[in-house]
């Protein structure tokens, strides 16, 4: 139930109307607002989805670690709010699939500092086994540094110049 109570200002520079709200939990408000046609009732539903939007851009921030947008178009925000509920969704699936720790903050660090191995999940704790890297690893023995190559040219000259 809001009771309101309303009044307007009139100055040179603009026109206000102010209500008095006095919400379910018993706290009073004071809303300002510039639309001389509304009623209190109105302004104070208005208020109420702006304040819903206020607290859902704040979980975003918090929940999806979401600091900024990268685009300005309606399209490019709902995409970036679309692929954050996606990753977010999956990390917590994925905690409660395998409950290797704790806490769902926990769980995602550690998949953020293990994204580029391939392991399984539940083997993330462990520490890396020592096995051959999947890369194969040249070794071109003792002749490869430059300083090598210049010596063997060096001693090739030298022995040629022996010879003739």
């Amino acid at each position: 139930m809001i009771e309101a109570e309303g009044f307007r200002t009139r100055n040179r520079y603009c026109q206000t109307r102010g209500t008095h709200q006095a919400s379910e939990t018993g706290k009073v408000l004071r809303i300002f607002t510039n639309d001389l046609t509304a009623s209190a009732q109105e302004i104070a539903d208005l208020y109420k989805r702006r304040w819903a939007i206020e607290l859902f851009f704040r979980w975003v921030k918090q929940t999806l670690k979401i600091s900024h947008f990268l685009g300005t178009s309606e399209n490019a925000v709902r995409i970036q709010i679309a692929v954050a509920l996606i990753a977010f969704v999956l990390l917590r699936l994925a905690h409660d699939a395998n409950r290797i720790v704790e806490s769902p903050l926990a769980f995602a660090r550690l998949i953020h500092a293990n994204l580029m191995h391939r392991r399984p999940i539940a083997e993330l704790l462990r520490p890396p086994s020592s096995t051959k890297p999947q890369q194969p690893v040249f070794d071109f023995g003792a002749s490869a540094t430059r300083a090598d190559h210049r010596r063997r040219a060096r001693r090739a000259c030298a022995a040629s110049r022996k010879a003739a």
